[in-house]
């Protein structure tokens, strides 16, 4: 299997254990051969959709199966994962897919800021593309509730 670049490979099977480098690494193989177009992108890149494809299936597990309030960290995560690679990522793909524009009011141009919303949170971190909207800045209060177009993640 080839592998692209990590800054340090020995260091990232020294922090997670070589089994499950190997596993994340093979998933990382498995996700780009979904994305074609960037088969020529690094593993760095890729381990962050695998980071965060794993992270909320996991916190669920211990909420569902050992009874731990999950409250606080899910919020902190998720605000995380808004910035992170991987939902930067989605976002460019969905803005590709809808000609840069929003689904609902079909506005582009320079003068609106897109957001991408989820509309369920069931795949959270590993996200299909029907599980997400490409909303304008207006559209995307009117789902929040916000009439003054102010989103704020809670």
């Amino acid at each position: 299997m080839k592998r692209k670049h990590i800054a340090d490979y020995d260091k990232f099977f020294e922090a997670v254990g070589v089994d499950m480098a190997n596993q994340a690494l093979d998933e990382v193989e498995n996700i780009r051969k979904d994305f074609p177009e960037f088969e020529d992108t690094p593993d760095d890149f890729w381990l962050d959709f695998v980071l965060w494809k794993n992270t909320f299936p996991f916190i669920r597990f211990m909420r569902d199966e050992h009874n731990y309030d999950t409250r606080e960290i899910w919020k902190r995560l998720y605000r995380e994962y808004l910035q992170s690679v991987s939902w930067k990522f989605r976002k460019i793909v969905m803005m590709r897919n809808f000609d840069n524009r929003c689904q609902l009011c079909y506005s582009s141009g320079d003068e609106i800021t897109l957001h991408l919303h989820h509309r369920t949170y069931e795949r959270l971190g590993s996200e299909k593309p029907s599980d997400l909207t490409l909303l304008c800045s207006g559209c995307h209060a009117k789902f929040h509730g916000d009439i003054n177009g102010d989103i704020t993640v809670s």
